[in-house]
This record gives structure tokens, C-alpha cells and sequence, in this order.
């Protein structure tokens, strides 16, 4: 069974990727990265994953997008 970790990171317009969280379970980077999408509108938030290994590539898994949220 292969295990891996993911990645959460954020661009804005014009800068470069900001590293903002790391774990292992993916349910737990997904919720974090669109909480962080949603917080911070002008965010792009990425979401990586990398093999528990001692040679592995960080692949490229999503985009996330905000939560939706009630319009007042």
C-alpha cells in the first residue's frame, strides 16, 4: 500500500508559492486548503502530493475552490 502526504499551497497574482500546511490524510488538506481559499479570496490554493519514499516526485493533484458562502 503506498502512502503519501499533501501539500497545501497559495499564490497570488504576480508572487511566488507560499507553502501553507503539510499532512497525511488528504480529507484533512482538502478542508484546510478550500477554509483558506474561502478566508482569502485573492488566494489560488493548490493542493500537492508526494510518495512516503525516499525518491519521490510531488505531483500536482487539484485546485481548490472556496467554500460557498451566503450572500447578505
Amino acid at each position: 500500500m503506498r502512502q503519501y502526504f499533501y501539500i497545501v499551497m497559495h499564490s497570488v497574482v504576480g508572487d511566488d508559492m507560499k507553502l501553507d500546511h503539510i499532512c497525511l490524510q488528504e480529507c484533512d488538506a482538502l478542508t484546510f486548503g478550500r477554509r483558506l481559499a474561502t478566508k482569502n479570496e485573492d488566494y489560488s490554493v493548490y493542493l500537492y502530493k508526494q510518495l512516503i519514499a525516499r525518491v519521490a516526485k510531488v505531483e500536482f493533484v487539484k485546485t481548490l475552490k472556496p467554500f460557498k458562502t451566503e450572500e447578505r
